[in-house]
C-alpha cells in the first residue's frame, strides 16, 4: 500500500511532467515551492540539492522551516495553489490522468480517515487546470500535515563493477543545470564534443573565457541525457577531493570526516563504467596543482573538463568563437530589439569584439539600458581596440591558461561604460568574493545591508550577475576577474558583509547552518582575494573562522587560516599574546585529530598556554579553551589528573567572568563530567552537570542542543554507576529535544541513537528496545 506523502505526490506529478518542460527534479520542487523560493520574503529557506533529493526520496521530511511558511499563512497557502495551476499542471502532458492516479492514491491510503479522504476529494476535479491545482495543493498542504513516515534508503545496492553500471543506487540524484535560454550556434561543436568523448572519454574542453564552455558543457548534457544512465555536474572549487568528498551518497554519515568520504566516495566512482558522464565545470588549474587529477583520470565513465587551460598531456577539444554571424544576430536579439538600418553597426560591433559570446551578450545589455545607441557603443570599442594590442594570437602563459588581452580590454570597456552607480559598483565589490556555486541572493543582500533585491536584479539585468538554480546568484568567472582588479575588494571596503558574518553567524558557535560550505568559500576567497587593510580586525575575523569551520571539518579552510596566521605573525610587532597563542590552539588542533600526531598536539598546546596572559574580560573565554582543550589532549594521552585540574580551571574562568551560559561552558562541563567519572567521582560529575544545566535553563528554557547533550552526559554517567533507570530516562529526555531539533535530518537522530545503543552494548547492558521510542 502506498503511503500519501510528499515522495509519493511528486512521484506521479513527475512521472506525468513534460520532461523538457520540467528540467530536472531539483527544477520541479523549485517550481512547486516557486513562492517560497522567490518570494520577498525576510524568512527565506534555503535548498541544496541533496536535501531536495531526500524529499522526492522520502528519506527525509520537508523543512520544519517550509511547512511552517505554507501552513502558517493563508496567503502561501494561495501562493502554493497559484505556482502549482502556473507551474506544474501546464507542464503535465496527460493532466486528467495524473489526478486519476493522485485520487487513487488517496483513496487507497488505509492510514487516512474515511473522513479526511472525503474532506480532500471536494477539491477534486479535472475540468479546468485551477480546479486540478486546488486537488493537488490540498494533497500536498495534508501531506505536510502528517506524520512523516521515512522511507528507507536501499544501501543493498552495492554490487560488483559488472553488474553497477551507474551510481543509481548509492548516489543521490545529482542536479544537471541547464544551458542558458538563449544558447545558440554550437550545434557542429556538441556532435564533435560527442564524438571526443565516445573515441577518448575523458577531454579537458579549452578556450578563453566567456566564449561558451560551461553552457556548451550543460547544453551536451542535456541533449544526451539519455544515453547515459546518470550524468554528474560539479562545479570545481579548487580541490577535486574536496569536490569528490562533497557528492551525497546515501551511505554517508554524519559523522564521516573529509578524508573518510572522499575513500568511499572513490571506492563507489572507481567502478563507473562510460554509462555515466561526470562534469568537472570551470577547472581552471594547472597540471600540478591538483594532486587527485590522475586518480580521476584512471575513472572508467566518461569526463568531460571545461577549462581555460590547454593540457597538452591528456587529450583536449579546443572550442573557438561562434563564426556565424546570423547567430551571433540572433543573440543580440534575444537582448536587444534592433532596427533593420541597425544591422551593419551591429555586425561591425560583433567583428570588432572577435565574435565573443560574452562581449556580445553585454553589448546587446548595454544597448537595452539606452545608455549609448549602437553607433556609439562601435565608437566606443573601436577606440579601445586601437589602444590594444594588435596582436589577437592566442597567448599561452607559462602555466598553460589560454587568454586573449583584447576579449579583456572589451569586456572591461563595457563594464566600464555601463556606469555603475556607487551602490552597484559596491555590490560587484561584494559579488567577485562569492563562489562560482553562487549564493542564495536574499541573504547575499542581508548579509550586504539591502533592504530590497533591486541592486542585485540590476546587476543580472546588465548580465554580470548569473542566475543559478534555487535562487543563487553568482558572477559570470570573466566578469569576477575584472570585477576584482576594477572594485579591489578589502577587509574595509567589504566591512559591512564581514561584520555581519562575524556578528551572526561565527560567534554564534552552537548554531547549525545549512550553508556552511557556501560561507566557508567565501571566507576563503576573502583570504586569498581580498586586500588586508584592517590588519587587527582581519585576525579576528579569521580567528573566529577557523573556529567555526572546526565544527564542519573544513580543513582546507583551517589550514589556509593557519598560514595566513603564520605570515602575519611573523613581524613581531603585529598581533598579540592572546593571537600567538591561538595560532598554536590551531596547529595543534590540526596535528590531533587529523595528523593523528598526539605528543606534537600537547606539545604547541602547552606552548599556547605559555603565552596567554593574565584572565581579563576580553580574554577569558580564549584562556578558558586552551586550558580545555589542553585538558582534553591529556585525557587522551591517558594522564587524567592533571587533565582534570585544567579543565576545572577552564570552567572557573567561565564562572569567573559570568560566561557560564555561553555554548563553551556547555561543552568544558560534559567533558570534565566525563572525566571526573572515569576517575570515580560520580558524585561530583553529576552535580557539575545539574549545576549548568540549571544555568542553561534560566538563559534558554526553549529545548536545545545545549539541554540534549547535558542530558546524554548525566545519562552516560548513571549507565557507568550502572542505574539502568536513570540512564534510560534522561536519555529519552536527550533524544526527545534532538528529535525537535533535528526534525529535517532523521540521519543525525538515527546516528545519535545508535551511539546510545552503543554506550549500553558497551557496558555489557543492552538497551531494551521496547522503551526507547522509535526513530520517524
Amino acid at each position: 500500500m502506498e503511503h500519501l506523502d510528499f515522495c509519493s505526490i511528486t512521484t506521479i506529478l513527475i512521472d506525468y511532467c513534460n520532461n523538457e518542460a520540467m528540467g530536472s527534479r531539483h527544477d520541479f520542487v523549485e517550481k512547486l515551492f516557486h513562492a517560497c523560493v522567490y518570494g520577498e520574503t525576510e524568512d527565506y529557506i534555503i535548498f541544496d540539492d541533496s536535501q531536495v533529493c531526500r524529499w522526492l526520496k522520502g528519506t527525509t521530511n520537508l523543512n520544519p522551516d517550509l511547512i511552517r511558511y505554507y501552513l502558517g499563512s493563508e496567503e502561501h497557502r494561495v501562493s502554493l495553489k497559484h505556482d502549482i495551476e502556473s507551474l506544474i499542471i501546464s507542464i503535465l502532458y496527460d493532466k486528467e490522468m495524473a489526478m486519476i492516479k493522485l485520487r487513487e492514491l488517496l483513496i487507497n491510503d488505509r492510514s487516512v480517515s474515511t473522513s479526511q479522504k472525503e474532506n480532500l476529494l471536494k477539491s477534486y476535479g479535472t475540468e479546468t487546470d485551477s480546479q486540478m491545482a486546488e486537488f493537488v495543493s490540498s494533497l500536498v498542504l495534508f501531506a505536510m500535515t502528517r506524520k512523516f513516515s521515512r522511507r528507507d534508503a536501499d544501501r543493498n545496492l552495492i554490487t560488483p563493477a559488472e553488474f553497477l553500471p551507474a551510481p543509481s543506487g548509492i548516489l543521490h540524484e545529482h542536479s544537471i543545470p541547464k544551458a542558458c535560454s538563449y544558447f545558440c550556434g554550437r550545434d557542429n561543436e556538441l556532435e564533435g564534443l560527442r564524438k571526443a568523448l565516445l573515441s577518448k572519454g575523458r577531454i579537458f574542453m579549452y578556450g578563453i573565457a566567456g566564449i561558451g564552455k560551461s553552457e556548451l558543457a550543460k547544453a551536451y548534457a542535456w541533449k544526451y541525457r539519455n544515453e547515459y544512465a546518470d550524468i554528474l555536474y560539479i562545479q570545481y572549487s579548487g580541490s577535486l577531493a574536496d569536490d569528490i568528498a562533497d557528492l551525497d551518497f546515501i551511505d554517508d554519515l554524519p559523522g564521516d570526516t573529509m578524508e573518510e568520504r572522499l575513500k568511499k566516495h572513490n571506492r563507489h566512482l572507481r567502478i563507473l563504467t562510460d554509462s555515466t558522464l561526470i562534469i568537472i565545470d570551470n577547472f581552471n588549474t594547472t597540471i600540478d596543482a591538483d594532486s587527485f587529477l590522475p586518480v580521476l583520470m584512471k575513472y572508467r565513465c566518461h569526463i568531460l573538463f571545461t577549462t581555460r587551460s590547454r593540457f597538452n598531456e591528456y587529450d583536449t577539444y579546443e572550442l573557438n568563437e561562434i563564426d556565424d554571424m546570423d547567430a551571433m544576430l540572433g543573440l543580440i536579439r534575444q537582448f536587444y530589439e534592433y532596427m533593420p538600418s541597425e544591422e551593419g553597426i551591429l555586425s561591425e560591433i560583433i567583428r570588432i569584439v572577435h565574435f565573443h559570446t560574452f562581449a556580445v551578450e553585454l553589448s546587446a545589455r548595454l544597448l537595452r539600458t539606452g545608455m549609448l545607441d549602437a553607433g556609439e557603443l562601435l565608437w566606443k570599442l573601436k577606440d579601445e581596440s586601437i589602444k590594444l594590442s594588435s596582436d589577437d594570437a592566442i597567448g599561452i602563459k607559462k602555466d598553460g591558461t589560454v587568454r586573449k588581452d583584447s576579449y579583456y580590454g572589451h569586456i572591461h570597456t563595457l563594464f566600464s561604460l555601463s556606469a555603475l552607480s556607487t551602490e552597484l559598483f559596491s555590490m560587484m565589490r561584494y559579488m567577485s568574493l562569492l563562489p562560482f556555486t553562487g549564493i542564495d541572493r536574499r541573504m547575499f543582500a542581508r548579509w550586504t545591508g539591502q533592504t530590497d533585491m533591486n541592486v542585485v536584479n540590476s546587476l543580472i539585468e546588465l548580465g554580470y550577475i548569473k542566475e543559478l538554480a534555487f535562487n543563487r546568484i553568482c558572477l559570470q568567472p570573466m566578469m569576477r576577474d575584472i570585477a576584482l582588479a576594477d572594485t579591489e575588494p578589502s577587509i574595509i571596503k567589504c566591512r559591512t558583509m564581514s561584520d555581519f558574518i562575524q556578528d551572526n553567524i561565527l560567534t554564534m558557535h552552537g548554531l547549525d547552518i545549512p550553508y556552511a560550505n557556501t560561507l566557508f568559500e567565501i571566507i576563503i576567497n576573502v583570504i586569498r582575494f581580498s586586500i588586508k587593510d584592517d590588519i587587527p580586525y582581519y585576525l579576528r575575523f579569521i580567528e573566529d573562522a577557523f573556529v567555526y569551520m572546526g565544527n564542519y571539518r573544513c580543513l582546507k579552510g583551517m589550514n589556509l587560516i593557519i598560514r595566513e596566521m603564520d605570515g602575519i605573525l611573523e613581524d613581531s610587532c603585529t598581533g598579540t599574546a592572546s593571537d600567538r597563542a591561538l595560532l598554536y590552539d590551531f596547529k595543534a588542533n590540526i596535528k590531533y585529530p587529523y595528523d593523528g600526531k598526539l605528543l606534537e598536539a600537547v606539545g604547541l598546546e602547552k606552548r599556547a598556554l605559555s603565552l596567554l596572559p593574565e584572565p581579563s574580560a576580553d580574554t577569558a573565554l580564549l584562556i578558558s579553551n586552551i586550558n580545555a582543550n589542553y585538558g582534553g589532549l591529556l585525557r587522551i594521552k591517558g594522564d587524567l589528573k592533571s587533565a582534570a585540574s585544567y579543565m576545572e580551571k577552564g570552567i572557573l574562568i567561565l564562572r569567573e567572568f559570568h560566561l557560564e551560559h555561553m555554548n563553551e561552558m556547555v561543552v568544558q562541563t560534559c567533558n570534565l563530567a566525563m572525566l571526573l567519572s572515569d576517575l570515580g567521582d560520580t558524585a561530583r560529575a553529576l552535580g557539575l552537570l545539574e549545576r549548568c544545566g540549571k544555568i542553561v535553563r534560566k538563559h534558554n528554557p526553549e529545548p536545545n542542543h545545549d539541554h540534549a547533550m547535558i542530558e546524554e552526559a548525566i545519562g552516560r554517567i548513571y549507565l557507568m554507576k550502572g542505574d539502568i533507570k536513570e540512564a534510560r530516562d534522561h536519555w529519552e529526555t536527550a533524544l526527545e529535544i534532538f528529535r525537535t531539533i533535528w526534525a529535517d535530518n532523521p540521519e543525525l537522530i538515527e546516528e545519535k541513537e545508535m551511539e546510545i545503543k552503543s554506550d549500553y552494548a558497551n557496558t555489557g547492558m543492552y538497551l531494551a528496545s521496547s522503551r526507547i521510542k522509535p526513530i520517524i
